[in-house]
């Protein structure tokens, strides 16, 4: 069966190509037309459209880059009493969406190791400041992306 899907797989890939019998009698040779002069069609740019951060040509970030992002964070990061001798997982999946004017909204809790613990980070997200937006091709777009939080160990922000 899966012979099958695999046959029905390439040969539905090679309808647009034409074989052609070479010389020596071997077997076909498959040959698909190319676009002239290797053009690859422009992206269409909706005003609304999310991108990918692995989508655009210039990623979005955080004005002084994102060791200092990291540093903003754990320096604003108040991290619950009760969670400091934790042996759970420190780690905060958080998504957000970076708007054309460098703005962060959209904000989601993807994973958290113990419920509540990432309210705190995303009230810090939003007094963030602005973000070097994305470009494709030029043009700024929004951007969706996911950042993987590690929740400090130490009791320091907490004073």
């Amino acid at each position: 069966m899966k012979k099958l899907l695999l046959y029905i797989f390439l040969f539905a890939n090679c309808l647009p190509c034409h074989p052609q019998r070479n010389d020596k009698n071997l077997p076909f040779i498959i040959t698909c037309p190319i676009p002239k002069n290797n053009a690859v069609a422009p992206r269409a740019i909706d005003a609304n459209t999310i991108f990918a951060y692995n989508e655009v040509d210039t990623k979005p970030q955080y004005p002084e880059g994102k060791e200092l992002f990291t540093t903003y964070l754990i320096t604003k990061y108040k991290t619950p009493v009760d969670f400091l001798n934790s042996e759970i997982s420190r780690r905060i999946f958080v998504g957000f969406t970076i708007e054309k004017d460098g703005t962060l909204n959209d904000f989601k809790i993807y994973r958290e190791p113990k419920p509540g613990l990432g309210n705190e980070l995303l009230n810090i997200l939003q007094l963030s400041p602005n973000w070097k937006p994305g470009l494709i091709d030029g043009k700024v777009v929004r951007v969706a992306y996911i950042f993987p939080f590690k929740i400090p160990y130490h009791d320091e922000n907490n004073k």
